[in-house]
């Protein structure tokens, strides 16, 4: 018997869910949170956090509690997608178990990210 789908759904969902609610939660930072993930230089990313109001830069700190919730969704489901799916059933083992690695590795990056800021 094929192992059951329903926890890579649960993970997907959870994943999708969280990353909406945080994408409306950061709507307020301008510039936004996506042009502070492509600043590569802490010149760039000064720039951007000090040209926040006090009460947008408390905002930004108290998502990253969530985002931690997001990356371990999106960790699992990455994992689940290829240990749980037919998705990766005709790659071979190296194959499946870096595919398999791809999101949680992800997600550890972005955990040390966060611990940065």
């Amino acid at each position: 018997m094929p192992p059951s789908t329903r926890p890579v759904w649960i993970a997907g969902l959870v994943a999708l869910a969280l990353a909406i609610a945080l994408g409306v939660y950061l709507a307020p930072l301008q510039p936004g949170i996506v042009e502070l993930q492509l600043a590569f230089t802490p010149r760039r990313f000064g720039e951007i956090v000090h040209g926040w109001s006090a009460d947008l830069l408390v905002r930004y700190r108290r998502h990253l509690v969530v985002d931690y919730a997001l990356l371990a969704s999106y960790g699992a489901f990455g994992w689940l997608l290829v240990r749980r799916t037919r998705l990766f059933a005709k790659a071979g083992a190296a194959v499946r178990t870096l595919a398999a690695a791809c999101l949680p590795s992800a997600a550890i990056a972005d955990a040390a990210e966060n611990a940065l800021h």
